[in-house]
């Protein structure tokens, strides 16, 4: 098996809507061949990324290596999300509350006393979150290399 008949099995598959997210990548070098599929993780989701190229052994069989790479969007956007509650929600927060209430200014409380901890809780839950997201991606992978090594064998 060559390898580009290794991704055209592949791309067979994602075609019987097997593989979401199918996309052919250009390769490193003439002989291999590159492609992607999506590995759903929950909130962050992930792409499989596989590069198939000769086996070194000269067997006529292919040698296909693959990676898990989390995509970038969802994790800009709530890093962009977290950034902003804290600045500017905090001066924002801060000037409303001396605007509608005028005993908070006659209480001495400063609004980051209580607005950086709320903050803060937020964090570890993240943090497993995303660890949740990567074990399940990983789970998802699994099963999509499977399907592959399925579709190519024939």
């Amino acid at each position: 098996m060559t390898p580009e008949a290794f991704v055209d099995g592949v791309a067979r598959l994602s075609r019987q809507g097997k593989l979401p997210g199918f996309e052919r990548r250009p390769a490193e070098d003439q002989s291999a061949r590159s492609f992607r599929v999506l590995a759903f993780g929950g909130v962050f989701d992930h792409e499989l990324c596989a590069s198939v190229r000769p086996a070194p052994s000269g067997a006529g069989g292919v040698l296909a290596t693959f990676s898990l790479r989390v995509l970038r969007k969802t994790p800009a956007i709530l890093l962009g999300v977290l950034a902003l509650t804290l600045w500017p929600g905090l001066p924002l927060t801060d000037s409303m509350l001396r605007l509608t209430f005028g005993w908070y200014d006659r209480l001495g409380v400063q609004t980051w006393w209580w607005y950086l901890p709320l903050w803060a809780i937020s964090l570890p839950p993240l943090r497993t979150q995303w660890k949740r997201a990567r074990a399940e991606a990983r789970a998802d992978a699994l099963k999509q290399i499977e399907k592959i090594a399925g579709a190519v064998r024939g």
